[in-house]
């Protein structure tokens, strides 16, 4: 079985606008089984210099606007190379959000930086056992008074 690889991407400054006559609606499913309706068309085309023979499929947007994709990967439907753009453009959403909000590129961080020898640290797996070690103890404390309250002689005088 032969491999190859496959290149498929958003084409920023498609050329002219096609007619909208080539467009069929299409239902696409995307990710989480959403199904949305898109207009979509399809055309082989060459990207400019090196004459790169790609397809392109255009999505019609509302207002007429068309968003171009190409890829050299003939094997699937129009509307599965929309999805799969489409499903990369919601990722990239999201990492955009959690850089912006939640500092996500400030979590990680590949150094080392300099410990005191004196610096006093707990292993957490003690912290842990000595945690259980304490409730055992506060069990046992409550059971020795139970046995203690039901041993006890009343200290008042029982009536014969």
């Amino acid at each position: 079985m032969e491999r190859r690889i496959a290149v498929i991407n958003y084409h920023r400054y498609p050329t002219e606008n096609w007619p909208e006559e080539e467009f069929r609606e299409e239902v696409v499913e995307l990710a989480g089984d959403v199904t949305v309706k898109l207009k979509l068309a399809e055309r082989e085309s060459f990207l400019s210099r090196k004459k790169v023979k790609v397809r392109e499929v255009r999505k019609l947007a509302e207002g007429g606007r068309q968003i171009a994709i190409v890829s050299t990967h003939y094997g699937p439907e129009p509307k599965r190379l929309a999805a799969l753009l489409f499903a990369r453009w919601s990722q990239e959403n999201y990492f955009r959000y959690m850089r912006q909000h939640y500092g996500l590129d400030a979590l990680v961080e590949h150094g080392t930086e300099a410990m005191p020898d004196t610096t006093f640290t707990v292993n957490p797996a003690r912290r842990k056992l000595e945690a259980e070690v304490k409730r055992k103890n506060a069990e046992v404390k409550r059971s020795q008074a139970k046995l203690n309250a039901a041993s006890l002689e009343p200290s008042f005088p029982v009536p014969r």
